[in-house]
């Protein structure tokens, strides 16, 4: 079970704010960011200031916004390795065996 210590609307309020920051960031105007992910500008702004909007739009706006890695790490199936560091640090070291005084 997810354990928040936010509100749902909070949270999304919060996306929302980081999507205006870079958006800012990367010096776009918020039609500049409508008309190159295909969405309203209305439905952009909606993002920006509460956080509401359908996933696909996020989808795009992230990609546009060069975020788009933030949905792949959070989707990513659990099994998966992130890196191969991380396989690196999975792999199991042999362990020593200990031989009987002859």
């Amino acid at each position: 079970m997810l354990i928040l210590n936010e509100t749902p609307s909070e949270i999304c309020t919060a996306i929302g704010g980081r999507l205006r920051d870079l958006r800012i960031q990367r010096k776009l105007r918020q039609q500049d960011v409508a008309d190159r992910s295909g969405i309203p500008l209305s439905t952009y702004r909606m993002m920006e200031r509460r956080g509401a909007g359908s996933l696909e739009n996020f989808v795009k706006v992230a990609d546009l916004l060069n975020a788009g890695h933030a949905f792949q790490i959070l989707f990513r199936p659990e099994d998966e390795p992130p890196s191969l560091d991380e396989v690196l640090r999975r792999q199991k070291r042999p362990s020593r065996v200990r031989h009987a005084a002859a």
